[in-house]
């Protein structure tokens, strides 16, 4: 039985897009990666049909995660970890953070002068997640080069927010919940 749970709260966003969280798989446990990414392709599994080669491939932590089938992301952290799918083969990025470990430093760090006004901790994270879908193999990018263009407040600790480099742009929602927070991005 896999330890990932799905995050249904994520589909009023996006209703393709599907992704899960497991508080048991963090990154303080040896040979996390591994154990990441064998409960991914086992959930994959379930649903598609992997060639042995194609398993094989998929458990190379040498490469990124991916299929056939769609796209993945992945993130680790030290109070879980997470993964997206889009069967639509969009670029997306997921994160997981403890909104505890994001200090004043690492946000002033990662701050880009054309960012909005917004000042919660969730930045680090919608950042890191816009950062994997657009991040273009050509291009350096960096945290602190992704401009955070519009964060809109969805409910209680949750928001949409759209974002964009010098080559893309995309659109996420972010939820922070205790201190767990969990955003997901995709590009347009």
């Amino acid at each position: 039985m896999s330890s990932f749970v799905p995050i249904t709260w994520i589909t009023q966003w996006s209703p393709s897009i599907k992704v899960f969280f497991s508080s048991s798989l963090t990154s303080t446990i040896e040979n996390h990666r591994a154990l990441i990414r064998a409960e991914i392709l086992h959930f994959l599994m379930q649903n598609y049909s992997f060639g042995v080669d194609e398993q094989q491939e998929f458990l190379d932590l040498k490469k990124l995660p991916e299929c056939r089938f769609g796209t993945i992301s992945v993130s680790h952290s030290p109070v879980g970890s997470a993964f997206a799918f889009d069967p639509k083969n969009r670029s997306l990025g997921v994160d997981v953070e403890d909104s505890l470990r994001i200090t004043p430093p690492v946000l002033n760090r990662i701050r880009h002068n054309d960012d909005c006004s917004f000042n919660e901790t969730s930045v680090f994270s919608m950042k890191e997640a816009a950062w994997k879908a657009l991040n273009v193999k050509s291009e350096q990018l960096t945290l602190a080069n992704i401009v955070l263009d519009q964060v809109h407040p969805v409910a209680a600790s949750e928001w949409s927010f759209e974002a964009h480099s010098d080559k893309a742009r995309g659109q996420g929602y972010c939820r922070l919940q205790d201190n767990l927070q969990i955003t997901c991005f995709l590009q347009i």
